[in-house]
């Protein structure tokens, strides 16, 4: 992990390609249930439960395709299960249609999801306060500067049209006012006494299951040996 925190990893890096693999395998997880769910008699009826699960799993496909496009830039953009009959080493697409299209979908499903007051899990599920937020963060990306093949900064012609949107989805959190800004000092109690408030800074935290989690236990690279 030395070689990935001082920018020098190597081909034989496996950290690399567990994040690679980890994060297709989440991306066909969320695949397969948003297929399942726009299949289902649930989804014709636009029940609420259904609806909000269907959220769920459009923010997490577009949370991963965030994170690959921040560290890959243009990657292979898959949409649908993978399906051993079909070709699956795909080519890379543009950074910006995918973007492009991960904005579409939450877009599409914001106004269909919960707000996290109204949540059994609060901020601990994915909610709509996060995917209004959400959106407002990838369109900022989407408008960006990033770097592109060949080593050229450049931003898309576009990205106006990304600021509005970022800018109007930042307003309609605020607007909506579901969240206070607290002090850090209450946020580090909160995290201590296992506190998860439904209206302060956080908009959504993952959750671990009791006795399981691999978070924040590795802050540096260690200088003790000079």
């Amino acid at each position: 992990r030395n070689d990935i925190w001082s920018f020098e990893p190597s081909t034989t890096n496996s950290d690399v390609l567990t994040v690679w693999t980890n994060t297709y395998n989440a991306i066909n997880r969320a695949n397969l249930c948003i297929n399942g769910i726009q299949n289902s008699a649930l989804y014709q009826t636009k029940d609420a439960a259904m609806m909000q699960v269907l959220g769920e799993a459009l923010t997490l496909r577009a949370y991963w395709y965030y994170v690959l496009t921040n560290f890959w830039g243009d990657v292979p953009f898959r949409v649908t299960p993978a399906d051993p009959r079909e070709e699956l080493s795909l080519l890379k697409t543009d950074r910006k249609e995918i973007l492009s299209q991960v904005i579409k979908d939450l877009i599409e499903i914001e106004p269909s999801m919960q707000w996290a007051k109204d949540l059994d899990y609060g901020i601990e599920r994915i909610n709509r306060d996060f995917v209004i937020g959400l959106i407002a963060r990838l369109s900022l990306c989407r408008g960006g500067y990033a770097l592109y093949p060949g080593m050229k900064l450049e931003r898309p012609t576009d990205y106006l049209s990304y600021y509005e949107i970022a800018n109007t989805y930042a307003k309609k959190l605020r607007d909506a006012q579901m969240h206070t800004l607290i002090d850090f000092e209450k946020v580090f109690l909160n995290q201590c006494e296992y506190l998860s408030p439904k209206d302060g800074d956080i908009l959504y935290e993952v959750a671990f299951q009791p006795g399981f989690g691999d978070v924040a236990w590795c802050n540096g690279v260690g200088v003790d040996q000079g």
